[in-house]
């Protein structure tokens, strides 16, 4: 089965960027936006656009994960909660994934998606592509949109914001290939999918 994996461009007037994979290989890669057709499709969301935290969400079912996300990340936005869209994911450990995005910006992205006639099976943060390092910090450029992850973070990344998050620590750049398997594991099973909730 392929399944097509949709860059969001990090810029208002940036290039959409996808790749073609097929079981553990990418196949075709090309810009713009895809053809509407019966492939699934995943949108990777650019860092810029969502704040990732990590927190331990200790729930039954994923409405009470949720809501216990809310509360947890109330305390570290500025932003008003009603103009948030809060997802929470599971890799595997104590302290879960949690995205948050402004839901006028999902709106716009996936209005302007169904304009094409093209409906995103999953939605992933740029870094949540990327492997959760066993300590330090990894980095992966994606067509000049480079990003970090870390144990419990994950960003765009900044030569002045970078060395402040990482504390100094230089982040270990993913080889091409390596990137590349990443970001098929990472599409195949989404840690953290932001289609829940409104915009499941």
């Amino acid at each position: 089965m392929t399944v097509r994996a949709l860059f969001l461009p990090s810029a208002a007037d940036g290039t959409h960027r996808w790749i073609a994979i097929e079981g553990e290989t990418i196949v075709a890669r090309g810009e713009g936006l895809p053809e509407a057709d019966d492939a699934a499709l995943t949108v990777i969301v650019p860092a810029e656009d969502v704040t990732l935290h990590w927190a331990e969400v200790s729930a039954r079912s994923s409405a009470q994960a949720s809501a216990a996300a809310r509360l947890l990340v109330t305390e570290a936005s500025a932003a008003p909660m009603a103009d948030l869209h809060v997802a929470v994911g599971d890799e595997g450990t104590a302290a879960r994934p949690i995205g948050v995005v402004a839901a006028h910006r999902m709106r716009t992205w996936l209005d302007s998606l169904a304009e094409r006639g093209l409906d995103p099976d999953a939605m992933i943060p740029a870094p949540m592509l990327l492997p959760r390092p066993d300590a330090g910090f990894v980095s992966g450029d994606f067509g000049g949109d480079t990003v970090v992850r870390g144990l419990d973070c994950g960003f765009a990344d900044e030569a002045g914001l970078t060395p402040v998050l990482t504390g100094g620590m230089a982040p270990k750049m993913l080889e091409r290939a390596a990137l590349e398997q990443a970001v098929v594991a990472a599409v195949a099973r989404p840690a953290l999918d932001l289609r829940q909730g409104s915009f499941a």
